[in-house]
């Protein structure tokens, strides 16, 4: 007997996918009727959103994950370019959609800890409305501009949050956290679908663990009256029921009249999914029923045209009683045809029209994802918000600090002070992937690998020092950096002005060297007179306002990625006097730093000036992956006429 994917039925729109055909038809229709590249308005960001969400999905059918990764990270970083183009924070509601994919692709690598993780992010944000989306950041301040993009926008995240969590938890045997997952929604108890799920987990897990007692008909599902919940109650019920006692306790009648009713309507890939259900149970009561069943279910997945299900109904009806010739003749016609060769086999080189789709249609994708938007003339910032994907040139792209409390001497020490600083909210922007069409598969294979051992670290270097140093993987990474430096600095860019730093770890071996930080602080002079408003002059190189014009570009392969403090906050400033009498910065304490925000990786990302961010702690590294290697560029932007 075929084996019953593990799934929640009570889901909000009882429909699992949409059927095979229909994404593969509309994926590329869609794109044709999308508006041009250069459009920055919603109608192009909905088109296009809907393209990626229906590419990744079927990328992760055909068990191509990576590829399906590809493309949600893709979406996120398009959508944050299409933000700051179009001057419109709301766009980044659809970044949720993707970042739930990504949860659901390490769900089905088993990867549930990395999955529960990237779903917090949801809770984060109904809870704080403060979160990181890969990279994608968002501030409280952007929550009414979701709202009007997404009105239903805290509903989504609380039913992703619940769906995603409550499948980890069953798939990874992880009952207790059921009642965990539970206790996090006190007080959304009008959001019915919420229990639902809810509830089914339990008849899962009851039904898992053996659990005894005969009252569970009357603790759950009391107000599942409407017919699709109604079915879903009564074949967790009868599968519970079977399990405890017997083939006894199973009203076979019902299961069957359920059957009837949800071939009775439209038939829909979740109708399916039911059915599987059905036809499972059927198959230890009466063989009889399951076998008239299963082919009727495989009839209605001929019409619905989704080879997926009806390989898994002609796949029962082979196995059944009598082994009837017609039944295997179709089960090996299903087996010759791509979809059902792709999918269940793993063969991904069928040159058959269908299945070329996916590829063709990737390729599309992941073009549109690559590409910048001009910014709108009208634009303005708002406060910490990264201008797009060009930075000004002089360093005024970005809110400086402000002075909350100016130099006070340490009473015991008069060489020793503080002084409190307030940095505006960041934003980082991601600047594209760095493996794509055109890497060579020598270095893919690497990267995918994370063979990064023979690599040097160094840090602070020149950039012509780097390339020296460079094996095959940082040399092409190098390349892929200093093209997004082009990109987002202009003409005026000269790699010779690079910092480089690469850092390989190696997770047995991973410690968290430095904490909450902003680079380069150590050992910059504090100049209170800078802090002026307007300033008497520029600021002195060598000083802490000086590293306003110092730009980042960083790309983590391999392990957990950078984290960042993104929220606006303050720091206490620890002074300490040279022998000329200057203050100069020791450490900068955060007073409140609030949760780090993990970024993204295997992406190229601009990190602006007085970003706080981490090495990741060592317990954020979870993946089997064995390696990581991190690169930065550190650029100073040449002073401009207007300064």
């Amino acid at each position: 007997m075929q084996n019953v994917p593990l799934n929640l039925l009570a889901t909000l729109d009882h429909a699992l996918r949409p059927a095979l055909p229909w994404m593969v038809e509309s994926i590329e229709r869609q794109l044709d009727s999308a508006p041009e590249a250069d459009d920055t308005g919603l109608a192009r960001v909905y088109a296009v959103v809907k393209c990626f969400n229906l590419g990744a999905l079927l990328a992760a059918m055909f068990g191509r994950t990576d590829l399906a990764r590809r493309l949600c990270e893709t979406e996120i970083g398009w959508l944050e370019r299409m933000a700051c183009a179009g001057n419109n924070r709301g766009v980044i509601a659809y970044a949720f959609q993707p970042w739930v994919n990504l949860a659901r692709l390490d769900r089905v690598e088993g990867h549930y800890d990395r999955a529960v993780e990237r779903l917090d992010v949801l809770r984060r944000e109904w809870q704080t409305k403060s979160a990181t989306i890969g990279a994608a950041s968002l501030a409280p301040g952007d929550w009414d501009q979701l709202l009007t993009q997404v009105e239903v926008l805290p509903q989504f995240l609380r039913y992703n949050w619940t769906h995603e969590n409550l499948l980890c938890a069953l798939r990874d045997g992880a009952y207790d956290r059921i009642d965990e997952i539970a206790s996090a929604l006190d007080g959304y108890e009008c959001e019915l679908h919420l229990r639902h799920m809810l509830d089914e987990a339990h008849l899962i897990v009851d039904r898992l663990v053996g659990k005894a007692g005969s009252t569970v008909a009357d603790v759950y599902w009391q107000h599942a009256t409407e017919p699709p919940l109604a079915a879903v109650r009564d074949v967790r019920l009868a599968e519970l029921n079977l399990a405890r006692g017997g083939a006894e306790l199973v009203d076979t009648a019902i299961l069957d009249l359920t059957a009837r009713r949800l071939l009775g309507s439209t038939v829909r890939p979740w109708e399916l999914a039911v059915l599987q259900h059905i036809v499972a149970l059927m198959w230890q009561l009466d063989e009889r029923l399951a076998m008239h069943w299963a082919a009727s279910a495989y009839d209605a997945s001929r019409i619905v045209g989704d080879e997926v299900f009806e390989a898994w109904f002609v796949a029962v009806c082979a196995e059944g009683s009598g082994r009837l010739p017609v039944w295997q003749k179709r089960a090996d016609e299903l087996a010759r045809r791509s979809w059902h060769r792709a999918v269940r086999l793993g063969d991904h080189h069928d040159h058959d029209a269908r299945c070329a789709t996916i590829d063709r249609v990737s390729s599309r994708l992941l073009d549109i994802g690559s590409h910048h938007p001009a910014a709108r003339a009208t634009r303005r910032n708002s406060p910490g918000n990264h201008p797009g994907p060009r930075p000004r040139v002089g360093g005024n792209d970005v809110d400086p600090p402000t002075m909350v409390h100016g130099v006070r001497t340490n009473t015991g020490d008069r060489r020793r002070a503080t002084a409190t600083v307030r940095f505006a909210s960041r934003r980082i922007l991601p600047l594209g992937p760095v493996v794509d069409e055109h890497t060579p598969d020598v270095v893919r294979w690497r990267i995918e690998s994370f063979d990064f051992a023979d690599q040097p670290t160094f840090a602070a270097k020149p950039y012509a020092y780097a390339i020296k140093s460079a094996t095959p993987v940082s040399l092409y990474v190098l390349a892929r950096m200093t093209s997004a430096c082009r990109q987002i600095f202009g003409v005026d860019f000269d790699e010779n002005q690079l910092m480089v730093t690469v850092r390989v770890d190696e997770k047995d071996r991973y410690t968290q060297r430095q904490g909450a930080h902003i680079d380069w602080c150590a050992g910059t002079t504090f100049n209170e007179s800078e802090w002026q408003s307007p300033p008497p002059h520029r600021p002195d190189p060598g000083s802490f306002l000086w590293l306003g014009g110092c730009h980042s570009i960083d790309c983590v392969l391999g392990g957990p990625p950078t984290e960042f403090f993104l929220d606006e906050q303050d720091g206490v400033v620890r002074l300490q006097q040279d022998s000329g009498g200057d203050w100069k910065i020791a450490a900068i304490d955060f007073l409140s730093l609030g949760t780090a925000q993990p970024g993204m990786t295997g992406q190229i990302v601009y990190r602006p000036p007085y970003t706080v961010h981490q090495f990741p702690p060592v317990e954020r590294w979870r993946g089997a992956n064995r390696q990581r290697l991190f690169i930065s560029f550190d650029y100073r932007v040449r002073a401009s006429r207007r300064d």
